[in-house]
């Protein structure tokens, strides 16, 4: 879904969220689901999809790297780039983004708002496996 909130730019976020999350999109998606399955932390690890995504949460020293990825820290109970900030008040972009998606899991980005499920189980394996082979 695109965003069409009242977000108009995204600035640099300086000091950087806390990593609680690493996002992979389109090609990307194969190589961070090959990274979590042989990651030593795997079991710590929760994770979602969608079309054309994977999100796999965790705490900041577990998540995996992966070519092509971001890292996403949890404002105002949405998860957003650590890097970058809206132009209004992150709880306002939050608020609303919220309010559209319905979701537990609400992800804001420059070009799209992600949402779905909140996972709560660990990473399922075989899921995973089915992602990266889809490439």
């Amino acid at each position: 879904m695109t965003v069409g909130l009242a977000v108009t730019a995204w600035l640099p976020r300086e000091p950087p969220l806390v990593p609680a999350a690493v996002l992979a999109t389109g090609s990307a998606v194969a190589g961070l689901a090959a990274r979590v399955q042989e990651h030593p932390a795997a079991a710590r690890l929760r994770a979602g999809a969608g079309a054309g995504w994977l999100l796999v949460l965790g705490d900041q020293g577990d998540l995996p790297w992966a070519p092509q990825v971001r890292y996403l820290g949890w404002e105002s109970g949405v998860l957003l780039p650590t890097m970058l900030r809206p132009d209004v008040p992150p709880e306002l972009a939050a608020r609303e983004a919220r309010r559209r998606c319905r979701e537990d899991l609400v992800v804001l980005l420059p070009e799209a708002l992600l949402a779905g499920p909140l996972p709560r189980g660990p990473v399922d394996l075989a899921r995973l496996r089915a992602l990266e082979t889809a490439r």
